[in-house]
């Protein structure tokens, strides 16, 4: 029997709408769609009519029919209803009891009173759009608590997704947070089976078990971008257990849980050590960092000699062994503000992955520099930060924050080049909806009327181009080379 699959159907479009050079604008008019509604279907979230489906298949040049996969085997185990513990309300911790509790009964257990008095309210304590869509209508089995001692009890699964701290200065990884968390459920529930989600360092797993002489303690990396965690967690792209010999059937089970509460439907199920699955995380997100300072150094190699940036980058991504994926430059990390997780790898690794984690800080100590000298140029500041004498520059910085949470704004490498903006003495307002009105943010005023941000701006800084920027566009300073993808 044949199933249609949006994500075959997301990965056809985009691969096709690639291969003939259109951009999403260009092919929504073509199949005369809504450019709104293709930038939804390549994300996976809207499923196209009859006629739409039709459209783009004659306009890309694809057959109806390979969207459609031959499923032979039940796609789904049966749900049976868990006790789960999930400790940690941050992005993974959230997006993980939002997608558990679905089928399972669900206590999220954090320390902060004013997050879980949101949570219960069913108000999302993080920016998620997703989140809050779901909070508002989806029927979930999900309690928050402060107490991590009572809310394990009674859990089948322990879940732990507290952060796990870089300590750059001494080369290490804070795991306090995390050991805390396994020693709780430890002391208050013999028999649930523990899984890890934290960015601890490779081998902390396998250390643990022996530690605490448990074989139930497990690892599973979430692979969640901040700006979409719940839709990454509903939709993985893989599934990664890992444990030790004696576990497999309860990685296995776990797997299984995860796979039955998200809504993709073909996600391949991965069972490793412990060790060899925190090395995949380590070196997934050390990879996508690598390819975003990779087309980040292009595109600054290119507004260097003064040449077409996008030119280039187009015809290095029509090679199909690179693609296209994660190829639109940004400020200096990925749009989506990846994980810190790369920065970790001479803490987690020793001295084999050095060189990656060097040639990434590298990479976005020179793209700072770039785009703050940049912007610096088109002000009219130089750089020991006089001002020409015909003007009183002020750079304006359009949503700082992008998609993410406040907190995250000390990863972000807008905090960078605003930094370095300072320091040569431009004077900068922001504009992120998301604050106060007026409120300071990073030492700038924040002006939240968009009319009087253009007008007070005489540059304005945007990581990534938005539509209500269009009447300044002649102020924009962006290297965002496909806008809406």
């Amino acid at each position: 029997m044949k199933n249609f699959s949006i994500s075959k159907l997301a990965r056809t479009i985009l691969d096709q709408r690639k291969r003939l050079g259109l951009t999403q604008q260009e092919l929504a008019d073509k199949a005369g769609i809504n450019r709104s509604m293709l930038c939804r279907l390549e994300n996976q979230e809207y499923v196209p009519s009859l006629d739409q489906l039709t459209r783009l298949a004659n306009t890309l040049q694809f057959d109806v029919a390979d969207v459609f996969i031959e499923y032979n085997t039940p796609m789904f185990n049966p749900v049976v209803s868990r006790n789960i513990t999930v400790y940690g309300a941050g992005y993974a911790g959230l997006s993980a009891a939002v997608q558990l509790a679905r089928h399972h009964r669900v206590i999220l257990a954090d320390p902060d009173p004013e997050r879980v008095e949101k949570i219960n309210r069913r108000v999302s304590p993080l920016r998620d759009e997703l989140t809050e869509r779901y909070f508002a209508r989806a029927e979930l089995n999900l309690t928050a608590v402060t107490d991590g001692e009572t809310a394990c009890r009674d859990a089948d699964l322990a879940v732990i997704a507290v952060p796990a701290e870089c300590r750059a200065k001494k080369g290490s990884i804070d795991t306090a947070a995390v050991d805390a968390a396994v020693e709780t459920v430890l002391k208050n529930n013999q028999t649930a089976v523990i899984v890890i989600r934290s960015a601890v360092p490779v081998g902390y797993t396998a250390a643990a078990r022996e530690r605490y002489s448990a074989e139930n303690i497990l690892y599973s990396p979430d692979f969640i971008r901040e700006s979409s965690p719940l839709y990454d967690s509903l939709h993985p792209g893989r599934i990664v257990v890992g444990c030790g010999k004696a576990a497999r059937e309860k990685a296995q089970a776990f797997a299984d849980i995860l796979k039955n509460s998200a809504l993709k439907r073909d996600t391949e199920i991965l069972i490793t050590g412990s060790t060899e699955a925190e090395a995949i995380r380590l070196f997934s997100d050390a990879c996508l960092e690598m390819r975003t300072a990779f087309f980040n150094d292009v595109d600054t190699y290119a507004g260097s000699m003064e040449l077409n940036a996008g030119e280039i980058i187009r015809g290095i991504c029509l090679d199909p062994r690179i693609g296209s994926h994660g190829s639109n430059p940004s400020f200096g990390s990925a749009e989506d503000v990846l994980p810190e997780y790369a920065g970790y790898m001479p803490a987690s690794c020793g001295r084999i992955p050095r060189s990656m984690a060097a040639a990434v800080a590298e990479s976005r100590r020179n793209r700072a520099e770039y785009i703050a000298d940049r912007a610096l140029e088109l002000a009219g500041i130089r750089e020991d930060g006089e001002e020409a004498a015909e003007t009183k520059a002020v750079i304006g910085i359009f949503r700082p924050l992008g998609e993410t949470d406040p907190g995250s704004f000390r990863k972000s490498p807008v905090r960078e080049i605003m930094k370095r903006l300072r320091g040569n003495g431009a004077r900068m307002i922001v504009y992120e909806p998301s604050l106060e009105d007026g409120a300071a943010f990073f030492g700038c005023r924040t002006v939240n009327d968009l009319r009087k941000f253009k007008k007070q701006s005489s540059v304005i800084l945007a990581e990534r181009y938005d539509t209500c920027l269009d009447n300044a566009e002649n102020k924009v300073y962006t290297r965002d080379l496909s806008p809406g993808e």
